[in-house]
């Protein structure tokens, strides 16, 4: 595409960045509408206008990141599979053997009984903190404990102008970006929280850098 607006330009025939922009914007699949209304919304709050250069490194950058997330998601669909499949067969070989006959060992636990590894309930185990005395302790330890999901994504972030060329205007500190399509968004008031809790995790945003998030909450 950018090639052939080169080659336009040669032939007297300018296409104005702008109008390139909306062409490329335009053309672009419904999977990338986060992103570019990400774009679209910091250049109006920064004031600044950007290049189909910069919007075609960005667009570059999530289609990159969005291969790496399929391979991810992939190669935990096959481990799944497999863990699947070898649950079936040692209990299709361990049928038939009398309950309580003193002749299993389970390799987890090392005690002699009916159950293998794999239906374990000590920690090591396959069904480790399931047995019956132990689902009430993990109840109330899970109500304890922050949730904490893999597969969350900022795509909006104030970063600035040494960091990205979209961002130049003096930041504002009671601005706020919003994106419908993000998962999560920022806020760098602790006081604004209605709820919070500490999460030492890393988080990703739409053009590829990570990021160090001190907490979650509601705003």
């Amino acid at each position: 595409m950018i090639e052939r607006r080169d080659y336009l330009r040669v032939t007297s025939a300018p296409v104005p960045d702008d109008t390139f922009v909306s062409i490329i914007i335009s053309s672009m699949p419904d999977i990338y509408r986060p992103t570019i209304q990400t774009v679209e919304t910091t250049t109006k709050v920064s004031g600044t206008t950007i290049t189909p250069e910069t919007l075609m490194s960005i667009i570059t950058q999530e289609a990159e990141h969005r291969v790496i997330e399929r391979e991810k998601s992939r190669h935990a669909e096959a481990a799944m599979l497999a863990l699947q499949s070898s649950s079936k067969k040692s209990k299709k070989g361990g049928k038939g053997k009398p309950k309580g006959s003193g002749t299993n060992v389970c390799e987890n636990c090392k005690k002699v009984g009916s159950h293998t590894k794999e239906d374990c309930w000590a920690p090591g185990g396959g069904k480790e903190g399931q047995g019956p005395y132990q689902k009430g302790k993990k109840k109330e330890d899970a109500a304890n404990t922050a949730t904490v999901r893999d597969d969350v994504f900022a795509f909006t972030a104030p970063p600035t102008s040494e960091q990205n060329p979209l961002c130049s205007a003096r930041p504002h500190a009671l601005d706020a970006i919003l994106d419908s399509g993000a998962s999560r968004h920022f806020c760098p008031d602790r006081a604004k929280f209605t709820n919070y809790q500490a999460a030492n995790r890393m988080i990703n945003v739409a053009d590829g850098r990570t990021f160090k998030a001190a907490g979650m909450g509601d705003v």
